[in-house]
Formats: C-alpha cells, sequence, structure tokens
C-alpha cells in the first residue's frame, strides 16, 4: 500500500505541530478502546491507526495473538465513509483479503478480532492508481552532498 511507502512516517501525538505535511503521517495507539493501548505484559492485542496524510488513506491495524477473541472498539473512521475492511486473516480464502474496488464496509463500532489473526482497515478515501506512491520528500544535508560529490570525484 502507497501510506507503507512513506520516508517520513510516524508522529507521535506529541509531534510539534505543524509537521502534517505530505509523506507525514501521525500514529495512533490503541486497545480494546481508542486511544487506550495496553501495554502490559499480559496483553495479547495491538491496535493502531496511521492517520492519513494530505494525499493518502487512514489504516487502521489490529493484530491478536491471544486464544480468545476480542471486540474492539474502532476509532472513528475518517471523513468519506466507514471503515473498509481489506484483510482479516481469520476468514477463509478468498474473503480474508480483498480486492481494490471490492473491500467489505465495516458499519459496526466495534470489531470482532478472531483469536491469533491480523485485521487491517482502510479509510474510504479518494480512488487512486495501486502503483501511485504517497508523496515524499527527502531533505539531505548539504555537507552529505558535498562528502559524496567528492568520493564520487566530483561527479553530480
Amino acid at each position: 500500500h502507497r501510506s507503507l511507502h512513506r520516508s517520513r512516517y510516524l508522529l507521535g501525538h506529541d509531534a510539534p505541530e505543524g509537521h502534517d505535511t505530505p509523506g507525514y503521517t501521525r500514529i495512533h495507539w490503541h486497545g480494546r478502546e481508542p486511544d487506550r493501548a495496553d501495554w502490559g505484559a499480559e496483553n495479547r492485542l495491538l491496535a493502531y491507526t496511521l492517520t492519513p496524510a494530505r494525499d493518502d488513506v487512514a489504516i487502521h491495524v489490529m493484530l491478536h495473538a491471544g486464544a480468545e477473541g476480542v471486540e474492539v472498539v474502532l476509532p472513528t473512521p475518517p471523513p468519506g465513509g466507514p471503515w473498509l475492511r481489506v484483510i482479516d486473516t481469520s476468514l477463509s480464502s478468498p474473503d480474508d483479503i480483498g480486492s481494490p474496488g471490492n473491500y467489505q464496509a465495516v458499519k459496526d463500532p466495534a470489531y470482532l478480532v478472531a483469536p491469533r489473526s491480523a485485521v487491517v482497515l482502510i479509510g474510504n478515501g479518494p480512488p487512486r492508481s495501486s502503483n501511485e506512491r504517497a508523496t515524499q520528500t527527502v531533505v539531505v544535508p548539504e555537507a552529505l552532498i558535498a562528502d559524496l560529490r567528492r568520493h564520487q570525484g566530483g561527479t553530480q
């Protein structure tokens, strides 16, 4: 997914304002309820949301290693409609992994995550080409460029 091709990534809640430019994504950690991560040793659920950058959609991931299913209250879907289920490894093929344009809408405010499974939901954002990558910006210090030129004999 193009959101996972970012060069700038995973700003926390406490990141400075002004960094939400194309290429940046914030991460929100969750537990059984939004924004209530459980980092305890006995917890077997990891859930997080990668917020949409200006040029992309949100991704919500739930990974559950426990032996019993767990009901997870979903964060509010981003503007544009309900969450769309892309992957649920507990489902039989071909329902376990959806195909673009055929993702299933998740209309309930909670999702039952099966034992030892992974679930990936995406926001219902604008349609894009499957080969399109999210905007990326790379900042290279001038000193590094000069050093690279010296090692390459002054070329480029």
